[in-house]
């Protein structure tokens, strides 16, 4: 409103495009694009004048801006109205833009001696519509088509709604939302397919157009619509495989099974529970994990379990069965019970004792019977039935000592029985007869007198003299034995055809000039026959006549074991080969051996020999890789130049086993012909066959090959160890064995050395055991020694028995401990796993 002021102007604005606030100070919002001028309209009062209207009028009054060198706009007088109280002038920019802060500049209206100032303040806006609300927005994941979400407002230049139109011109990751009026701002669900799973916000660009222009003004803004979870889908447990638990495994704490679920929403935390068996099993709430709460025993417990699993989200709950099954584990080895001792005179000929078996395990494996030593005399049947057969000889032997085994089906778990027949003494003795001086071979019947062989007779190591003389004696049953008569008998062995031919050390190498003409030879062969003519006859054949080799060469059979490999055709070129030959025996082809031997064809009337110690043999600890092993050379008979180069053109390892394999353990210099160990290989024990091959690189066709055989000799330098405690055999960890005290018991300790002989010996720090002298050294390098023990010896022990290798002294031993226990008037022997096996 204007208020009317003696003395002075004052100045008012009136119809101010874009002015935000009318009723402050003048205020002019500009728009600074060059060449806009804009209407602005001052309204003055004065003291005197009056308008056509009946208001005073004024006249002669004039309107300037104060400072106009520091104002970037000019002001452009466009008059008065009809009652000359408004004054109406262009505002015009003058220079550059003002920027984004406000500009206010000083005018003055001016009539006679009268002045009035005001303040101008002008404000740059954009033209085009701004957006005072863009608010994000929430939905559920299920919301229908057509539900409203959120509103856009925006304002155009002059601070009005007035022709905005709204559009959403890009939405991502999915067009699901639109304008529900383009006059409104409104936004609403478009289509189907909001979910939480797949999407979780949404990102939506809307632009704002004031249409009210010539070429309409646009301006964009973006929001984000979320998506919230809703709890559409129950859990979900994972399909269960059924639960195979060995007993062995059912312990406290034992991890079952472990059970997972997912949930196609997603977002929940799962929670798991049990249903049922809630005593013998727990379930980690989160974690699935089935854990036993307690030890089973199926012989005591159920073998099975349905167990009610279950798993929530929070709200809804998914319910399976898993089914766990205990099976059970074979613990115990049968019991045995029954009599363990029978007597029999001597010339019974039958007596019979019992024993029984039984399963403590659940599962009750069928017990089956065997007893040792397998004498003939001694024999079980599968009711636990023992008979012994006579008639027997006291004077032979009295006792016979036995151990029955009953073992389960399954061969894992079995128990053991001493059990002993003594045989009773009756006057029955008849002279008894024995041999002498029969090697081994020959055995003879005290009461018959029968002369029977015993031994393998093998004319051929009897160096031809083909008879044995045996020396008879008759003894006097009596007591003292005394010596009747001794007689001598000669057995002659008669040759029969059990030899097979065999080479007498044939050639590796064989020479022959190019050019040689049918007939000439290149190598002869000489073999022998163990047996006797005519059985020692032999002939040569080729081992293969497909063999190409054959087209050079034939063989000529000069007489039995004797014949000569020659020349077929004439030899036009040089070249080498393998000629294999074989020699069978003429009365039995199926005995037969053969000699591969490498023929050289060479030219130019020159020989070539290759100089080649061998054998060589070395100790197992003397080479070392790149270790030098020998020389090679050549000797040459060629003229001309002559520059040979070497190479291992095969080499081959033969183990102590008799194993033959090909190998990469040597290497030759090929210059100066140094054989070596190589850098990267080990050296084992066995004999190498090395081929090494000179060629003279001056003329290629000239070659020559020989054999080089190493042997590494095993020496004594390892520690001999325990390997298994044994009592009459082998028996699996956790066995338990009870023997009666009545008798010696014998414990067999086994060891072995890695060595190829043993030189040790055995020792104990027990008075009640004693060890007897370990037997000689069997594959694989085993050792068996025995311990007795005292008669009468009552209460529990622990012995230590040691095996020590004499040729390194007391560092090069090893121990093993066995303990003894006493059990009703018995012993029983436990094994652990410490007394079954030592590390070397």
């Amino acid at each position: 409103m204007s208020i009317w002021k003696s003395q002075y102007f004052q100045i008012h604005t009136t119809d101010i495009p874009d002015n935000p606030d009318p009723e402050s100070s003048p205020v002019f919002v500009g728009r600074y694009d060059d060449g806009d001028q804009y209407v602005f309209d001052f309204k003055l009062h004065g003291e005197t004048s009056h308008c056509c209207h009946g208001q005073r009028r004024v006249f002669q009054w004039r309107l300037a801006i104060v400072d106009p060198s520091t104002t970037p706009f000019t002001l452009e007088p466009l008059g008065t109205n009809d009652c000359q109280d408004m004054y109406r002038a262009y505002l015009k920019p003058t220079g550059p833009p003002i920027g984004n802060d406000p500009f206010t500049f000083q005018i003055v209206v001016t009539q006679g001696n009268y002045t009035d100032e005001a303040n101008v303040t002008v404000v740059k806006v954009p033209l085009h519509p701004t957006f005072q609300g863009i608010p994000d927005a929430v939905v559920d994941e299920t919301v229908d088509v057509g539900t409203f979400v959120t509103m856009v407002t925006a304002v155009n230049c002059d601070n009005s709604a007035v022709g905005i139109k709204y559009e959403i011109v890009q939405q991502t990751p999915a067009a699901v939302f639109g304008m529900m009026d383009p006059l409104s701002g409104n936004i609403s669900v478009a289509s189907m397919g909001i979910d939480y799973e797949t999407h979780t916000a949404y990102n939506i660009t809307v632009s704002a157009t004031d249409t009210r222009w010539d070429s309409p003004r646009s301006y964009e803004s973006t929001l984000e619509i979320t998506v919230q979870d809703v709890n559409e889908f129950p859990p979900e447990l994972a399909a269960f495989s059924d639960v195979i638990l060995p007993e062995a495994l059912a312990v406290d704490g034992a991890l079952v099974y472990k059970i997972t679920a997912f949930d196609r929403d997603g977002s929940a935390t799962l929670m798991f529970a049990l249903g049922n068996l809630t005593d013998t099993f727990e379930v980690g709430p989160t974690s699935g994990e089935l854990i036993l709460l307690k030890e089973l025993d199926a012989e005591q417990d159920p073998l099975q379990y349905y167990v009610d699993v279950r798993v929530s989200d929070g709200e809804k709950v998914d319910e399976e069965v898993l089914f766990v099954q205990i099976i059970d584990v074979n613990e115990f080895p049968p019991n045995i019970t029954g009599q363990n001792e029978a007597e029999m005179y001597e010339n019974d000929t039958e007596t019979t004792m019992q024993i029984s078996a039984y399963d403590p395990d659940i599962s009750s494996f069928k017990i089956t019977y065997s007893m040792e030593p397998d004498d003939g005399i001694g024999s079980i049947d599968a009711t636990g039935l023992i008979t012994f057969n006579g008639p027997l000889d006291f004077a032979n032997e009295n006792r016979y000592d036995y151990v029955v085994t009953a073992a389960e089906t399954d061969g894992l778990l079995s128990s053991v029985f001493e059990v002993t027949l003594n045989v009773l003494n009756i006057n029955d003795q008849d002279p008894v007869l024995d041999v002498t001086s029969c090697e081994g071979k020959f055995d003879i019947v005290s009461g018959t007198g029968e002369l029977k062989v015993t031994g393998e007779l093998d004319r051929e190591s009897l160096n031809f003299l083909s008879s044995y003389d045996l020396e008879i004696t008759v003894n006097d049953g009596g007591s003292p034995s005394r010596n009747s008569s001794t007689e001598t008998v000669i057995v002659t062995v008669t040759d029969i055809n059990d030899e097979s031919p065999s080479f007498i050390s044939p050639p590796t190498m064989a020479f022959v000039q190019q050019g040689s003409a049918p007939g000439t030879l290149v190598f002869p062969l000489t073999a022998e026959d163990g047996d006797d003519f005519p059985y020692n006859i032999a002939r040569c054949e080729k081992l293969d006549s497909s063999d190409a080799v054959w087209e050079n060469f034939t063989i000529l059979n000069i007489e039995s074991g004797r014949c000569e490999v020659i020349t077929l055709v004439p030899l036009y070129a040089p070249f080498s080969s393998n000629v294999d030959v074989k020699v069978v025996d003429a009365g039995d082809d199926t005995k037969h051996s053969s000699a591969s031997v490498l023929v050289v064809v060479i030219s130019d009337g020159c020989f070539l020999t290759l100089i080649v110690e061998s054998p060589l043999e070395f100790d197992e600890e003397d080479l070392s890789p790149g270790d030098p092993v020998t020389d090679v050379s050549v000797n040459s008979t060629c003229t001309g130049p002559s520059d040979f180069s070497y190479e291992i053109t095969q080499q081959s390892l033969e183990d102590p086993d008799g194993l033959i394999r090909d190998v990469n353990v040597y290497e030759i210099n090929e210059k100066t012909g140094r054989i070596s160990v190589n850098v990267s290989a080990t050296v084992m024990l066995g004999t190498y066959t090395l081929i090494v091959t000179a060629y003279n690189s001056s003329s290629v066709e000239n070659s020559v090959s020989d054999l080089l055989l190493i042997t590494i000799k095993d020496i004594n330098n390892q520690c001999p160890y325990f390997v298994k405690t044994l009592h009459e055999g082998l028996y699996a960890e956790g066995d338990s064995f009870v023997y009666s005290l009545d008798s010696p018991y014998r414990l067999e300790l086994l060891s072995e050395d890695p060595d190829s002989e043993f030189v040790g010996s055995f020792s104990s720090d027990s008075t009640i055991f004693t060890p007897t002298n370990p037997t000689a050294l069997t594959p694989p390098n085993l050792v068996t020694v025995q311990l007795a023990v005292a008669m009468g010896t009552t209460g529990n022990h622990t012995i230590q028995i040691e095996v020590k290798d004499n040729s390194f002294g007391s560092s090069c031993a090893n121990e093993t401990t066995v303990d003894i226990f006493e059990v009703k008037q018995e012993v029983l022997i436990r094994h652990s796993a410490r007394h079954l096996m030592m590390a070397k």
